[in-house]
């Protein structure tokens, strides 16, 4: 390739630039690049997949650039020496090994359109990734206090804290349901939603939940189609909005401040200290994978669930 395939002539425009699906804004200098960072970006279907492995790419330019090494001839000394930088700067397993798919999957990208002959991340060790300490979860009781204080609070916040707590709902998922999304399935009130794959499922809602949609619903005159949240200008509610909303209400209700990912892992703990299958909560919170799930389960630090009593009173008996 040329002179122009160097870092030195890609740019990637800032994550702002890619709201609103603008792909074209990732630039690289001649139209080929621009076709295959755009083709690349435009075979994920979720537009936040999109942003965030445009984000990835962006900063792999950068120190490429900044290391004075042609994009294309990063191998796997390179690669193993950025990911030290990464390690370095305190950024967490989970994002490193988040980025080194999102490279990855680029270069296999390149591969596959006869721009490159090897993919050179194939070779970098991954980090171990397990549960994540810094997402908290909270405990049974908490839970309840914070459905309690959402129900006092209003059908929206109710309804928003339903979808993220009890179904485990990606906030990305819950703010993007819409009225039309609502379906009686099989005697289930169900609701519409959009995987951050791009996907649609139904999902059903509890008793508890349907109540706060019915009032919602009610309380705006029983509109027939739009987005199923909104802010107080009608408008759809965005991941932002909904996490200051969650931290007001956590506040209310004293407990500790969670983020809506917080609550996809008390989703899962709580899901498995009631004693459901794991692929039961895999599926439900739509990870492609159980590990992921596992990751969540925040179960395993509870010393009273240890197989070691159960197993000590199941042979006192024999």
């Amino acid at each position: 390739m040329g002179a122009g395939c160097g870092p030195s002539s890609l740019v990637l425009a800032a994550p702002a630039g890619l709201a609103g699906g603008v792909l074209a804004r990732a630039v690289i200098e001649g139209s080929v690049w621009e076709r295959l960072v755009a083709g690349w970006l435009a075979s994920y279907d979720s537009p936040h997949t999109r942003q965030a492995y445009a984000r990835d790419l962006a900063e792999l330019a950068a120190w490429s650039t900044a290391a004075r090494v042609q994009l294309l001839e990063l191998g796997v000394a390179e690669l193993a020496a950025w990911k030290a930088v990464q390690v370095e700067a305190g950024v967490s397993p989970a994002t490193i090994a988040r980025r080194l798919a999102a490279i990855s999957a680029f270069f296999r990208f390149l591969r596959a359109e006869g721009v490159t002959e090897r993919n050179p991340v194939e070779f970098v060790r991954r980090p171990v990734v397990g549960r994540q300490p810094g997402s908290p979860a909270l405990s049974g009781t908490q839970a309840s206090q914070l459905l309690d204080t959402a129900e006092a609070s209003g059908a929206r916040d109710m309804v928003l804290v339903c979808l993220l707590l009890l179904n485990g709902l990606r906030v990305s998922e819950a703010c993007g349901t819409d009225i039309e999304g609502l379906v009686d399935t099989h005697g289930h009130h169900t609701i519409r939603i959009i995987r951050k794959g791009g996907g649609a499922v139904r999902v059903p809602l509890a008793p508890r939940t349907w109540a706060a949609v019915t009032q919602l619903l009610d309380e705006r005159g029983r509109p027939t189609s739009g987005p199923l949240l909104v802010d107080v200008a009608g408008n759809r509610l965005d991941r932002h909005d909904a996490t200051r909303a969650l931290r007001r209400l956590c506040r209310r209700a004293g407990v500790p401040v969670i983020s809506p990912h917080g609550l996809r892992h008390t989703f899962v703990t709580t899901a498995r200290a009631a004693g459901v299958d794991l692929r039961d909560i895999q599926h439900a919170a739509g990870h492609a994978d159980p590990r992921t799930t596992m990751r969540y389960d925040h179960t395993a630090d509870d010393l009273d669930r240890h197989p070691t009593y159960t197993l000590a009173t199941h042979l006192r008996t024999r």
